[in-house]
């Protein structure tokens, strides 16, 4: 089961990058990197910190890497950031040492008539330039959502939260992971145009992992009622180590 845990908190600082930016064909996926995105403070579950963590990239996993009540969506986008930083006056030997040196924010999507405003920006039909993208947009759903950003209630921010590990090798048990509660909308067309770049370098296959034993690993989120969704209605998540909200939420071990 997941638990409310309030001490759990994620401050956002994202910022626009003033350069064109483009995504990346790596094979396994495509990235986005090469600007200032700004980062994100998390002040852990025994309420240490904030630790500092600054955007290294986004990259995405279709289908999803995670489950939610056993669903699993079409699109995972990951915002991987790397630790920068610790509480402040502490000394840099002592926030080198915290665990977690990585904290990766995972969005969930699924088909839809109409793409996320995000993904539209991203350019997934030619790849081409990209301006005036900020990682923010993607709380809002609707693109009065996206234009009316500083309205949007701290509370709409809904996460799950565990310590796990990297999906791909070595997978190293270093990361904060943090996944958005809202699942947001990506049209056939554009997931498509994300899929031809790897399924066709991993045979067929999608570039997700399996889920994994969440080995004691505890889940918890950041709001205090927990609302079965409309079309699922079990209280189940596989977490990456692939999360099943009940006892199965993970990532890798």
């Amino acid at each position: 089961m997941t638990v409310y845990e309030p001490t759990f908190k994620v401050d956002f600082n994202y910022k626009t990058p003033p350069e064109s930016l483009a995504l990346e064909n790596i094979l396994w996926t495509v990235r986005l990197s090469g600007g200032d995105f700004g980062g994100i403070e998390v002040t852990d579950l025994n309420g240490s910190g904030p630790y500092r963590y600054k955007v290294n990239h986004l990259h995405m996993h279709g289908p999803a890497e995670h489950r939610i009540e056993g669903v699993q969506y079409d699109l995972e986008i990951h915002i991987v950031h790397e630790l920068v930083g610790g509480p402040q006056g502490q000394p840099e030997e002592e926030w080198k040492a915290y665990n977690e040196t990585l904290a990766v924010i995972g969005f969930f999507f699924e088909k839809a008539e109409k793409s996320h405003p995000f993904i539209e920006k991203m350019r997934p039909l030619d790849f081409g330039p990209i301006s005036d993208i900020n990682f923010n947009e993607l709380f809002g759903t609707l693109a009065s959502e996206v234009e009316n950003l500083p309205l949007l209630s701290g509370d709409q921010r809904q996460f799950y939260h565990y310590k796990g590990s990297l999906t791909n090798p070595p997978c190293a048990d270093v990361v904060n992971w943090i996944l958005y509660k809202k699942v947001l909308p990506i049209s056939e067309e554009h997931l498509a145009a994300f899929r031809s770049v790897w399924f066709p370098n991993l045979g067929g296959h999608g570039n997700f992992r399996e889920c994994q034993p969440l080995c004691g690993r505890k889940i918890v989120r950041n709001f205090e009622h927990f609302e079965e969704s409309d079309h699922h209605k079990k209280d189940k998540a596989c977490v990456h180590h692939n999360i099943e909200l009940n006892e199965k939420l993970v990532h890798h071990p």
